[in-house]
Order: C-alpha cells, then structure tokens, then sequence
C-alpha cells in the first residue's frame, strides 16, 4: 500500500478504482478489491477496462457503414463489461456500489485519469510479473502510474 498524503489519524476510501484490464491476475486484483472495499465500506466501486488495440479495430471497422462502425464499437464495449461481469458474478458483492467502466487509451494513462476525474481515494492494480534487468530499460505501466500517482494505491501481489 501506498499512501499519497499519510495523516496519523485513520480515514476510510470511499471512492476506489479497481484496474479490470484482461490481465492474468485481473480475477484475483478484483476478487481482493471488493473483499477491501467491503471491509472499508466503501461507497463507490469502480472498475476500468480497457478494449485492447481500440484504434486498430476500429479502424478496420471504418471501412464500413456508419451504422457498422457503431455495432462494432458497441460489441466490443459489450465484450470487456460481459469480461469484468463474469468474474463478478462469482464473487460476494454485498453491499457494494459498482459501476463497470470502459476505456479506450493506453491503460495506465487511463487509470490515472479516470482516478484524477472522480476523485478516487484508492486505486487497487496487480502486479502480474516479477521485473528482471531487461525490463528495468524500459519503462512499464505500473512505472508510468507510479510517475504520476493520483492517489493512494494497493498493489495485489
């Protein structure tokens, strides 16, 4: 856990923003996050997907229709809520407000943003792999959340 502005005396996350990117670890990241969120009771739950290559397919898209253009767009918005509503269908929900979000970007700019516009107390993210000297070269997405840290964040490992 991270804590963006540490006081001494103890407050609750009412806002959190849980990364629901198709990851390995994305299951278990939102498994843990409302297993949190329940214990913090907290009052919002949001979790951000992203549609993967948006621009690619959408370009392909583009040849056709307007009306083509559109379904194609509405299907795969509908294919990462239909991803994220799956894995919370078998999870305890109880007493949580969630509110399913999809973006189109490169994810961790997203993330941030997406936390910067509503708020958030707490963004919940995993860290699927372990770096090793290579990947220290070049810059990650975890990296670029970290550079630009909108508020406090819990990493499930």
């Amino acid at each position: 856990m991270t804590l963006i502005d540490p006081k001494v005396e103890t407050t609750r996350f009412s806002k959190v923003v849980i990364n629901g990117t198709k990851l390995e670890v994305t299951p278990r990241v939102i498994e843990k996050g409302l297993k949190f969120c329940q214990a913090e009771e907290a009052s919002q739950v949001h979790i951000l997907n992203e549609i993967k290559l948006y621009g690619l397919q959408m370009a392909t898209a583009g040849e056709g229709s307007e009306d083509e253009v559109s379904n194609t767009r509405r299907k795969l918005v509908q294919e990462e809520i239909r991803y994220v509503q799956e894995i919370l269908d078998g999870l305890d929900q109880s007493g949580l407000k969630i509110n399913i979000k999809i973006t189109a970007g490169k994810w961790a700019v997203e993330l941030v943003r997406y936390c910067e516009s509503i708020n958030a107390d707490l963004l919940i993210m995993g860290d699927e792999n372990g770096y090793t000297f290579i990947d220290r070269l070049f810059p990650h997405d975890l990296e670029e959340i970290l550079s630009e840290l909108p508020c406090n964040l819990l990493i499930v490992k």
